[in-house]
């Protein structure tokens, strides 16, 4: 016979499944309101916080988002994709500074994740210049290598002058 605590766990993992399938369907209140209970029957579980804050975020709610995501990483402080969309939400709300340290923490715990990288780089990057990125991509060379290099830049270091861009495009290719 299973124990209360696993009957709660398994019935907390029941309504997360079925609030992340009414998220896939953009039902977040649905959604929400199953996550709400997930968490009565396992309140340590990061994934419920995770999922809820990400329900909050998709509907442009930052403040609520960031106050779930930030339970989830209390709960499991190694849970990069928390940490990348608090870094959203934040980025979201004009903290720049503390989206960029978010995105940061969350490559050094998982830094396989390419899409961190990529938000990361957007950060560091003037908005006015990544539009002009993302209109002529390819086309000026200089552009393309700020941009790679504010993506590829080690975690702590700062953005470097176009003279010592680490990522450079060579004037002619040769191949090989």
């Amino acid at each position: 016979m299973e124990s209360q605590e696993q009957n709660n766990h398994n019935l907390s993992r029941s309504f997360l499944d079925r609030a992340i399938q009414l998220k896939k369907e953009c039902k977040f209140t649905e959604a929400i309101d199953l996550i709400i209970k997930a968490i009565e029957l396992n309140p340590y579980e990061s994934l419920n916080f995770f999922h809820i804050g990400h329900c909050f975020h998709l509907q442009k709610n930052f403040d609520e988002a960031i106050h779930y995501y930030k339970i989830a990483i209390d709960l499991d402080p190694r849970d990069s994709f928390s940490y990348n969309n608090l870094g959203c939400c934040l980025e979201e709300k004009g903290l720049h500074e503390e989206a960029i340290a978010n995105y940061s923490i969350a490559i050094r715990h998982n830094p396989k994740i390419f899409d961190i990288y990529i938000n990361r780089g957007d950060m560091r990057i003037p908005e006015h210049k990544l539009n002009e990125i993302r209109r002529n991509f390819g086309k000026d060379k200089k552009m393309v290598e700020m941009f790679f290099n504010s993506i590829f830049l080690s975690i702590d270091e700062k953005p470097k002058q176009d003279e010592d861009m680490a990522y450079q495009i060579p004037d002619k290719l040769s191949l090989i």
